[in-house]
């Protein structure tokens, strides 16, 4: 089922996210900042305003950091400081790498693919949902998306229909909408996966325990799962036991 969609940052100025709510707007992604070369985050100031006020008016929320990065060492520095600025927030959407800054058309598609490898592969073990954002001419022209093929993609092509040929879990159909409570123009987007559900199952999107060493809490993520295929098994020996008794009392009328 099709989600409807906005992105802000600063831009969008002062938004009233329950107007927003009550437009049908089914999530958004906000921007945390942008990524300097060498790794380090300078924050959107509207960053944390918007996303407690996202947060509050129930609209589930993913963020996307603009990058200047060149280097893919850089790359993964940012990649831990944007899960450090997101490690207590509750994200239902993925965490994003927005590529399409005009000095990457001066570099190696080789050099940018790898630049968005260090920075996704980083995200995604961190324990998040690792997305790529940028625009189908940029992804056709001066990256390799098979060698990205591992990792989701928001697509951004202002069209009646995209053009682009690959793969894409979210579209990003223009760039100069409108939306209830919203001041300014801004983008709107459609999302084609039940990203919550997905992420959810998955145990993606929040920090393991800060008390207990990542290799316990796998085994007691193990032994929550083996404890609930036994409950399963239990369950339905009860329903097989209650269905013969139920048979048994009919023989005896």
């Amino acid at each position: 089922m099709e989600q409807y969609g906005i992105d802000v940052s600063v831009f969008q100025g002062n938004i009233n996210w329950e107007t927003v709510k009550a437009a049908g707007k089914n999530f958004v992604m906000i921007r945390a900042g942008w990524a300097n070369s060498d790794g380090s985050i300078t924050p959107d100031t509207k960053y944390q305003v918007n996303m407690n006020g996202a947060l509050s008016a129930g609209i589930p929320a993913g963020v996307y950091l603009y990058s200047y990065l060149t280097e893919p060492v850089f790359a993964q520095t940012a990649a831990k400081n944007l899960l450090k600025m997101v490690e207590n927030t509750s994200l239902l959407y993925p965490v994003v790498l927005d590529m399409e800054d005009r000095l990457y058309i001066n570099l190696p598609r080789e050099q940018n693919t790898a630049v968005a490898q260090a920075f996704l592969s980083e995200i995604q073990n961190g324990n998040y949902y690792s997305m790529l954002y940028t625009y189908a001419s940029f992804a056709n022209n001066y990256l390799n998306m098979q060698e990205l093929r591992a990792y989701d993609f928001w697509l951004a092509e202002y069209s009646t229909k995209p053009s682009y040929k690959g793969e894409y879990g979210i579209w990003q159909y223009t760039g100069n909408g409108r939306c209830d409570g919203i001041p300014t123009v801004c983008s709107l987007d459609i999302a084609y996966q039940d990203y919550p559900t997905i992420i959810q199952q998955a145990g993606l999107n929040r920090p393991l325990h800060p008390c207990i060493p990542a290799e316990e809490v796998k085994k007691l993520q193990q032994t929550i799962a083996d404890l609930q295929n036994q409950l399963q098994t239990v369950t339905s020996e009860k329903n097989t036991y209650l269905k013969q008794i139920t048979e048994i009392r009919n023989i005896l009328k």
